[in-house]
């Protein structure tokens, strides 16, 4: 619906610096729920793509928070693949080299997640001792997101082509 209001000409008042409580309706409240809802969200983000293209990212830089929540999921799609093309070469090699590699990748992308999580954790946990595993923690769920988001991005890609090819067929 945002879109098709900005495609109109008209803007949507953002606040990123609000301090804010978003509540969901028990899906999310879950590991399981939260998955759920990374491919949902997922699958509805390829489907905005697939129908608005690039108009969907116009005006992205005019918010450090939107950039920053735009880069994320930018990435997810990519890395998620890229480990799963390491995985898959590690497999079926079973080489020094592929491990190393598949490492670097699972490595770097846990580092960035902790990076990110770092200072909201840091206010949050309250004991020093459950600060690293509790963060490493989120990180690995992070991962295990980018897989799940990744394909509910795919399985949008797919839905919005048969569609359009149901209709034109």
């Amino acid at each position: 619906m945002s879109y098709l209001i900005r495609r109109g000409g008209r803007r949507i008042l953002k606040v990123y610096n609000l301090r804010a409580i978003q509540r969901f309706t028990g899906q999310a409240e879950s590991l399981f729920g939260n998955l759920r809802k990374e491919f949902s969200f997922g699958e509805g983000n390829a489907r905005v793509f697939s129908r608005f293209r690039t108009f969907a990212f116009e005006n992205m830089g005019d918010s450090s928070y939107a950039s920053s929540r735009f880069f994320h999921r930018a990435l997810q799609l990519p890395v998620a693949l890229t480990i799963l093309l390491a995985s898959i070469l590690y497999a079926g090699t079973g080489t020094t080299f592929s491990m190393i590699v598949l490492g670097l990748l699972v490595g770097g992308r846990l580092v960035s997640y902790v990076v990110r999580l770092w200072p909201d954790f840091r206010l949050v946990v309250p004991a020093r001792a459950r600060l690293v595993p509790e963060t490493i923690g989120a990180g690995i769920i992070g991962i295990v997101s980018d897989f799940t988001y990744s394909a509910g991005s795919v399985a949008g890609f797919v839905r919005h082509a048969t569609e359009n090819v149901s209709r034109k067929g």
